[in-house]
């Protein structure tokens, strides 16, 4: 519950006001932002120890700079050291929620976005306004949480998604200098599109509460993109709202997938700097090239050439790496030493193949570690994408293990699962007896 607090206190604090929010006034001060948080991130990346012993104090100081911005002269300056002391606010709140990993704490998402509605319709001065959210980044210090460093601190993360992340991201900073400013002449009601975006973040939630594959989700938002892009060429004023729905549920599906890739990688202080880093990057660049011209052809342009890079990406460069990725997991595992069969039992599902295992032939080959502990979350009717995320890796490998291990056992997993159910039947017959 704590993650998911933290996660809609942060979301409504950067889409209002240094996300090029209501309260920023048309001031071009994104940049200066989006280049702070990037030190920070780099910052926090390369020196895990900065992170563990100034994140609480930074975030307090980002709710200092919220409250004073009025009132103080030189905002590019502002802007950046906001951006700066923010990012340890934005990894604190991935850092939350890695520590439990709650899908539903994605909603966060949505729930941030629509509050941003909310307020933006409140009949309240700026002034308070600026003073309410200016309090919402200490929501993550409400619950005191253990930071501590760690071997896990140590270990480096596969971040390869993110150049497709990138890519698709370009279009958000188009969007942020370029589009907007089309979208804001000609919309029927300004800030009813985070509600389209609240709509994306729950279709995804269902995607992903269901088990299916939450790569689907960027092909979604690559969709919308494209439909959003096409419907740019008519120029009328329910085109262009259409455009903006589009484009903030692309978004939507786009946010909620990165921010689950991120939440399940054993090492935050790795993954969310890199990631969040990659975000803003994108967005930077896709700012500075709309700059170069407000011209709707030439944002089109840009934002067509992002989608067609992040197609061929997925085609020629992602299965290739997946498939190196999991033939190198199984090496690895291959590599461990067999398992103790004298192991001392600590479930039913481990005594029973522990048991089977036992019984094996002395010739036959052994099972590794993780093989042995796929068989043990499948016996337990979990499904291959839980297992994958109880043991930190993909699902392609939980699959490649669980073949490998009824190879050597000689059998199905129907067949495996029928027969611990009769020994299940017949361990209850004998401590009954």
């Amino acid at each position: 519950m704590f993650g998911f607090v933290s996660l809609v206190g942060f979301v409504l604090w950067l889409i209002s006001f240094p996300m090029a929010g209501f309260l920023l006034k048309d001031l071009d001060l994104l940049p200066y932002f989006l280049t702070g948080h990037m030190v920070g991130f780099g910052l926090i990346y390369y020196y895990n120890y900065v992170f563990y012993r100034l994140a609480f104090p930074f975030v307090g100081v980002s709710s200092l700079l919220t409250f004073f911005f009025y009132f103080f002269p030189f905002k590019g300056l502002l802007m950046f050291l906001l951006g700066f002391f923010s990012s340890f606010l934005a990894v604190l709140v991935g850092y939350i929620l890695s520590e439990n990993v709650r899908v539903w704490s994605l909603l966060g998402l949505a729930l941030g976005n629509v509050g941003v509605l909310l307020l933006m319709l409140s009949p309240f001065q700026d002034m308070y306004k600026m003073f309410l959210i200016s309090l919402l980044p200490l929501v993550s210090l409400y619950k005191p949480i253990n930071l501590f460093m760690s071997d896990v601190d140590k270990q480096g993360v596969s971040l390869q998604f993110l150049v497709g992340i990138f890519l698709l991201y370009i279009t958000g900073g188009l969007m942020y200098r370029g589009i907007m400013s089309y979208y804001s002449e000609k919309a029927y009601f300004l800030g009813i599109e985070v509600v389209f975006y609240a709509i994306a973040v729950a279709i995804a939630y269902f995607v992903i509460s269901k088990g299916l594959k939450e790569g689907y989700l960027l092909h979604i938002a690559v969709l919308c993109f494209a439909f959003s892009f096409s419907l740019m060429h008519i120029q009328m004023a329910v085109s262009l709202n259409l455009v903006m729905f589009l484009m903030q549920m692309a978004f939507g599906f786009t946010d909620t997938y990165l921010l689950y890739s991120l939440m399940k990688i054993r090492n935050p202080l790795k993954a969310f700097p890199v990631g969040f880093g990659t975000v803003c990057l994108a967005i930077l660049s896709g700012y500075l090239l709309a700059k170069l011209s407000l011209h709707i052809s030439f944002l089109l342009m840009v934002g067509n050439l992002a989608l067609i890079a992040y197609v061929l990406y997925k085609l020629y460069a992602v299965k290739p790496a997946q498939e190196e990725r999991v033939e190198q997991e199984v090496q690895n595992e291959l590599q461990e030493e067999p398992i103790n069969q004298e192991e001392k039992h600590s479930s039913p599902e481990l005594e029973f193949l522990q048991e089977m295992l036992h019984c094996m032939d002395a010739d036959r080959k052994r099972l590794s570690t993780k093989e042995l502990e796929v068989l043990t979350h499948i016996l337990k009717g979990k499904s291959y994408k839980e297992i994958a995320e109880e043991m930190f890796i993909s699902v392609s490998s939980v699959r490649q293990h669980c073949r490998r291990a009824m190879e050597k056992l000689n059998m199905a997993r129907e067949g495996l699962e029928e027969s611990y159910k009769k020994w299940q039947e017949e361990h209850s017959k004998e401590q009954a007896t």
